[in-house]
């Protein structure tokens, strides 16, 4: 079941990524559900990492598995 006004990531993912050095962010899951998240890392990102949903409507995401490392404030001017 997925909310009536949200979209259906059933069947979305990102698995085994590695993300380092960003400038805002790894994942957000933003105004959707059913997303799998899994076996990823983030090294050297500015702001939150791992958001698993941004807007409060999201449900039946899954973030397992996942390694941050090194978080970082945001840059001036940024959220």
């Amino acid at each position: 079941r997925y909310p009536a006004l949200g979209v259906s990531g059933a069947h979305q993912f990102a698995l085994n990524n590695s993300f380092h050095r960003s400038f805002h962010r790894a994942v957000v899951v933003h105004g959707t559900s059913g997303v799998q998240v899994d076996n990823n890392v983030a090294y050297d990102v500015h702001s939150h990492i791992f958001v698993p949903a941004e807007d409060g409507d999201e449900e039946n995401n899954r973030f397992r598995y996942n390694l941050a490392v090194f978080a970082k404030p945001p840059l001036p001017g940024g959220n």
